[in-house]
């Protein structure tokens, strides 16, 4: 597999060190994120379709969501 550099600045780099597991390179920091961000996107997409299904007058408790 080829790999890229990509800049960042100390600071991002700190956070990525400190959201890191033992022995787990950057990559895999950045694929676990990005793996993260994608099933909360999937998450909030799910409970807008779940909202403009109910009626409007209708009462959904939250946990139903």
């Amino acid at each position: 597999m080829s790999r890229t550099t990509i800049a960042v600045k100390y600071s991002t780099k700190h956070d990525l060190k400190m959201l890191g597991r033992k022995g787990e390179t950057y990559d895999e920091i950045i694929e676990r994120l990005l793996k993260l961000s994608k099933d909360e996107l999937d998450l909030i997409n799910e409970v807008y379709r779940r909202i403009e299904r109910t009626d409007r007058k209708e009462y959904v408790k939250l946990e139903d969501l």
